[in-house]
């Protein structure tokens, strides 16, 4: 999944509803990491109206994409999470794609780019993050918004820095600048 086949398939033209907005893709579909069984994130942000942490803005997304019909169903509000979002099926041909869309967090994208670096440096650091994002998911130890557990960006931070301590990957953040503190 490319970043611009998101924008172009799963959100119509934003400025239908939002102008101005953007629908970025992260997490492991964004770094290279994802498994048969990933799911896609999104997140929409670039308007006042997409505030993270907003449940009435998350109501009024899923209202519009369900009178869009861009063959999205299943949705599925979760409101009590740290970060609302609103999950939903997309049918794409004959495949059912599982999507969390989340307000406000253009980060996120960062974040996941960032890792898709450090994978790409070395093939035994980027199967170090997966086997860890596989790990922590099958023990139910990376389920963020259900059991308040590290999300799977932690646990991806945690890999990357024991193996920047064992000289096994560079430190790509500039070291003049005082790192930015993001809550994930």
């Amino acid at each position: 999944w490319s970043h611009e086949r998101i924008q172009k398939w799963f959100i119509p033209p934003p400025s239908q509803r939002w102008p101005g907005a953007i629908v970025d893709l992260f997490g492991s579909c964004a770094s290279g990491l994802a498994g048969p069984d990933s799911d896609v994130d999104l997140v929409a942000h670039g308007h006042a109206d997409l505030v993270r942490g907003d449940a009435t803005a998350i109501v009024k997304v899923h209202h519009f994409l369900e009178d869009c019909e861009l063959g999205l169903c299943e949705f599925r509000r979760v409101l009590n999470a740290r970060v609302p979002l609103l999950q939903f099926t997309a049918r794409v041909g004959s495949l059912d794609i599982q999507v969390d869309l989340s307000l406000g967090q253009p980060i996120k994208r960062y974040n996941s780019l960032l890792l898709k670096e450090y994978a790409s440096l070395d093939p035994m650091s980027q199967f170090l993050l997966v086997i860890v994002r596989s790990w922590a998911k099958r023990r139910g130890v990376s389920t963020v918004y259900r059991e308040h557990t590290p999300s799977p960006y932690a646990h991806a931070l945690l890999v990357v820095t024991y193996l920047q301590a064992i000289r096994q990957l560079p430190n790509l953040q500039p070291s003049d600048r005082a790192p930015v503190l993001v809550d994930d």
